[in-house]
């Protein structure tokens, strides 16, 4: 099951605890106005780095390129575009329009039906580095995650 991690539209920076399949994180939302762009930083609840400066843009599995185990509770995380546009958020989307999703990356091939497959060569379903599916597809993504599945954390 796909959950939803809670996020607050127009606030330009933030932070919040919140708990992921029984474990607690940290995270701090920034918007970075000469860039147009949301980014994400997640630590464990004792405050270490886990995630840092991580781009909030849909198509992609955010924060794969770290191995930390202490992440595993996290899954894979997703930010979903609602509407199905496959644009980057704006200042007011986060929350709205845009959800931010942890997927564990057992379920996440009935999750995301259909349209997520490893990164060619790269077969580690946790660890995947390259989007592996085209903003055509994603509109395929948001009309199988949004009718159906509870995000509640």
């Amino acid at each position: 099951m796909a959950l939803e991690i809670p996020l607050q539209p127009s606030i330009p920076n933030y932070t919040f605890y919140s708990d992921v399949r029984s474990v607690e994180f940290i995270f701090d939302v920034r918007w970075n106005a000469a860039m147009s762009a949301w980014f994400l930083d997640v630590a464990s609840a004792d405050g270490v780095a886990l995630l840092a400066n991580v781009r909030l843009r849909p198509g992609w599995f955010l924060g794969t390129r770290t191995r930390d185990t202490r992440l595993a509770a996290l899954g894979v995380l997703q930010l979903l575009d609602t509407d199905g546009r496959g644009d980057l958020p704006g200042f007011d989307d986060l929350g709205t329009r845009f959800k931010l999703l942890s997927v564990a990356p057992s379920e996440l091939a009935t999750a995301l039906p259909d349209v997520v497959a490893p990164a060619q060569g790269n077969e580690d379903w946790g660890f995947v580095t390259d989007p592996v599916y085209s903003s055509e597809d994603w509109g395929a993504v948001s009309a199988g995650l949004t009718a159906s599945d509870d995000w509640s954390v």
